[in-house]
């Protein structure tokens, strides 16, 4: 588990701040992306390999073809009754900010695949205005799902689901992990809104 404290036990949160942070997400979003002028670098904590997962249309997904855009992950599940619509309720909002930039994708992996089928996935994704293709919500294997969050991803222990993190990763083009991010905290998004910039605006990373 890790020791920065982003697993935690799943309780009550405010799900009406999700809206709150819309604007301020859309001007950090703006203003990076006047400002940056390439100088900025993120740290890289290695490769994600690649992997295959089922879509909500149940065809495979690899993440192969993530390659060459930039992306962000997020692990939950569907009946999750707070802090999982928290987390995905402020990627919501990243993603209307971003549904007309192609070089960015959302990706939100459940962590319980025994309940959460494609089908599932399919309903609780229109929660959220996912559109498949840019946000895909994906399925699969448990034992693979779990060797993601501990060994590839890094964000937990993997072997739980009342107790997971919290966090969203950002991948850059080459599949190279940049960061680590609170998705149910406006600071921890603010600043992953901040370094999606950094990186849509780094170039010779293809």
């Amino acid at each position: 588990m890790p020791a920065s404290g982003s697993t935690m036990k799943l309780r009550s949160a405010p799900f009406l701040t999700v809206g709150l942070v819309v604007c301020a997400l859309a001007g950090l979003a703006a203003f990076f992306s006047i400002s940056l002028g390439g100088t900025i670098t993120l740290p890289q904590f290695g490769k994600v390999p690649e992997f295959v997962l089922s879509d909500t249309n149940e065809k495979p997904f690899s993440s192969s073809t993530l390659l060459g855009k930039v992306w962000i992950v997020n692990f939950f599940f569907a009946s999750c009754p707070a802090v999982c619509p928290a987390v995905n309720g402020r990627l919501a909002s990243l993603n209307r900010i971003y549904k007309d930039n192609g070089e960015l994708r959302l990706v939100s992996i459940t962590i319980d695949p025994s309940n959460d089928t494609s089908q599932a996935l399919a309903e609780y994704s229109k929660r959220f205005g996912a559109v498949p293709g840019k946000w895909d919500f994906l399925t699969g294997p448990a034992a693979l799902i779990n060797a993601l969050r501990a060994h590839q991803f890094k964000i937990d222990s993997g072997d739980s689901i009342e107790f997971h993190s919290t966090r969203v990763v950002l991948i850059d083009r080459t599949g190279t992990v940049r960061g680590f991010y609170q998705g149910n905290d406006d600071q921890g998004v603010n600043q992953l809104t901040r370094d999606i910039q950094i990186v849509l605006a780094e170039t010779g990373r293809a």
